[in-house]
């Protein structure tokens, strides 16, 4: 939780962290594109195109409603850090809103349509080639579990950076 200031108000708020990775003219948020779930922000993302870049969004949920113009400074702070024993600064982030919600039931009509995935991966381990193009592993799933169909047809990446696709159990 963060204290949110905006003009003279200043509210509680959870806050949820997502970004895009997108072109420098793709930088304006939108409900059409999928976003990726952010534990936290990382600052020394780069990548070797120099017009591709992470843009980071926070969605904001107050603990109560508050008036505020439209594109105002948002400022976000951690007050519950010991200022005098911390060698940090309490402000944690600033910005200016993208996007406004007004509805009351927003957590119903509003966030499911906001596309925020969240990455996961699975680990595994080479038990034996069978040919050039079959391998089996295994240390993937639990024991009791079965591969369930969900799981038919991901993508894999072994350590030796070759991919491949999960075809099946036996």
């Amino acid at each position: 939780k963060f204290h949110v200031s905006i003009g003279h108000e200043n509210v509680i708020a959870k806050i949820t962290v997502f970004s895009y990775i997108g072109s420098n003219r793709d930088e304006y948020f939108s409900f059409d594109k999928e976003y990726c779930y952010e534990e936290e922000y990382k600052i020394d993302e780069q990548y070797s195109d120099d017009n591709i870049k992470v843009i980071y969004y926070v969605l904001l949920e107050f603990e109560k409603p508050l008036i505020a113009a439209k594109n105002s400074l948002i400022i976000c702070s951690k007050f519950d850090i010991d200022f005098l024993l911390s060698n940090s600064c309490r402000i944690a982030f600033y910005g200016k809103s993208e996007h406004d919600i007004t509805e009351q039931n927003y957590q119903l009509t509003i966030l499911p349509n906001l596309l925020i995935f969240k990455q996961r991966q699975k680990i595994g381990y080479v038990q034996r080639i069978c040919n050039d193009n079959e391998i089996i592993a295994h240390s993937m799933f639990k024991k009791q579990n079965r591969v369930s169909e969900q799981f038919i047809n991901m993508k894999v990446k072994l350590s030796t950076g070759e991919d491949g696709v999960l075809e099946s159990s036996f």
